[in-house]
């Protein structure tokens, strides 16, 4: 009986480090969609195509957003986030980085199939050259036993002054003739990500 215990047991502790060993995620399963508002009341909304993420063995998860993927549906719009906004050349990626604690990546592996939780991840946006501190309240739920959705709670506000992009918003702007782009800009995510098993 207690060989049975014994070894019921290591086989929960090996199933539960699996599960943490490496999250990867699934790109055609993930979205993120930024709003844009100018005029003052004029509200719109935008996409990136390709992500990229993971969650590694140690809890530390990234996202990766190819700004060279903003999708507008305007396409000389989105060459001047590329280029005028963006530039792409220097600076062709976003990355959200944030540290899962022990607490967090037990709640989440404990979570059964179908059930989610609320949390906020305090972790660290580099874009445009700078990094700096970004909280964001998610939904996680357990959508099977090898499948896990992250999702904001609510948008995720990127302030463009904190990464040097008000010039090149001005620069939008007076190539639009508008009398102002925000320079809050919203941003909303569901990202799907698959558990890779040694």
């Amino acid at each position: 009986m207690r060989f049975v215990l014994t070894t019921l047991t290591l086989a929960l502790i090996l199933a539960t480090t699996s599960t943490w060993a490496e999250w990867k995620m699934l790109p055609d399963k993930s979205h993120l969609s930024f709003v844009s508002i100018k005029k003052e009341h004029v509200a719109e909304t935008h996409t990136f195509k390709s992500l990229q993420g993971s969650v590694n063995d140690a809890g530390i998860g990234t996202v990766s957003v190819d700004l060279a993927s903003v999708d507008t549906r305007i396409e000389s719009r989105d060459k001047q986030l590329r280029e005028t906004l963006f530039q792409i050349k220097e600076h062709p990626t976003a990355v959200y980085t944030v540290g899962l604690d022990d607490t967090t990546v037990t709640r989440i592996s404990e979570l059964p199939a179908g059930d989610q939780l609320t949390i906020t991840l305090d972790g660290e946006l580099s874009l445009h050259g700078a990094k700096q501190p970004l909280s964001a309240d998610v939904i996680v739920t357990k959508s099977g036993v090898n499948r896990v959705q992250v999702a904001s709670a609510r948008p995720v506000v990127v302030q463009a002054e904190k990464f040097g992009l008000v010039e090149g918003i001005n620069k939008l702007a007076e190539i639009a003739s508008l009398t102002s782009i925000s320079y809050a800009v919203p941003v909303s995510f569901v990202l799907t990500f698959d558990v890779l098993t040694p």
